[in-house]
């Protein structure tokens, strides 16, 4: 009897520390992507707050686009960001971005990487990294995905990525997912999940 229960305990012990690891790795994985919220799944329904991503639709261009969170269309999720451009835009470029700011990425090679799903897009959107020294006010370092992807049309959900290093005396980064208006009038594009390969402090 003593053995079957000691049997019993060892069993429960097993079982109770797989389940706590997968816990621990879980929360662990799910807390970098929480920190870049890059899936756009934590938001305040009252005041549409995305959580360190900003939209740079300005009172002035407002009537021409609109950035928002759709949460009828996802790659994974619930959520995505898109940006419209309407069909009344003028034909002077105006370029629409998703941003987030960043920081304590580690040195070496990063990727960023996220998924698009577009909607009679002529020029294709993008995903861009923005590195500055913010002592000097400039930007020392960028890396797009202009040069090596490309859609347009309609397409369903395609991965855009992009290797990049980061310069020495970089002290902010920025994160970007936008579109330009000129030739994409009347269309759409979806962002969604996201991501850094780097430590994000």
């Amino acid at each position: 009897m003593k053995k079957k229960i000691f049997a019993h305990n060892i069993l429960f012990f097993l079982v109770y520390s797989s389940v706590l690891t997968m816990l621990i790795i879980s929360c662990s994985s799910s807390k970098l992507n929480d920190k870049l919220n890059g899936g756009f799944e934590n938001y305040d329904l009252t005041d549409r707050d995305l959580d360190g991503w900003s939209a740079n639709n300005l009172p002035q261009t407002k009537k021409y686009a609109d950035l928002s969170i759709d949460n009828s269309v996802a790659h994974s999720g619930h959520n995505s960001v898109y940006i419209a451009i309407f069909k009344n835009h003028p034909k002077t470029n105006t370029v629409y971005n998703w941003v987030r700011r960043i920081s304590g990425l580690e040195g070496g090679e990063n990727e960023l990487s996220g998924w698009i799903k577009t909607k009679g897009i002529k020029i294709s959107p993008y995903l861009e990294v923005e590195c500055w020294n913010e002592k000097e006010d400039k930007m020392i370092g960028n890396a797009s995905t202009k040069k090596t992807f490309s859609i347009s049309g309609t397409k369903n959900w395609l991965q855009a990525k992009i290797i990049f290093q980061i310069p020495k005396g970089t002290t902010k980064i920025f994160i970007k997912a936008g579109i330009q208006s000129s030739e994409n009038e009347g269309g759409k594009v979806w962002f969604d999940d996201i991501q850094l390969k780097g430590v994000i402090n």
